[in-house]
């Protein structure tokens, strides 16, 4: 996982049609895994994305002087 939240485990529920949940099976079994470390690693990289486009930026070194 990209983070280090493993400490506590929650149960999280999804409904979904038929026909996603066979994609989502099929797409779990080619990556190797189950279907809910394949929703846990596709959503942590989700979430890690929208969050990080407002709250993390990357500056070299001229920009950041600029910045401040």
């Amino acid at each position: 996982m990209t983070s280090s939240i493993q400490s506590e485990f929650a149960r999280i529920d999804v409904h979904a049609s038929t026909a996603v949940k066979q994609l989502l099976q099929e797409a779990a079994h080619v990556c190797h895994k189950n279907v809910s470390e394949f929703l846990l690693e596709a959503g942590i990289t989700a979430a890690n994305h929208a969050l990080g486009d407002g709250r993390h930026f990357g500056l070299d070194n001229a920009k950041w002087e600029m910045f401040q």
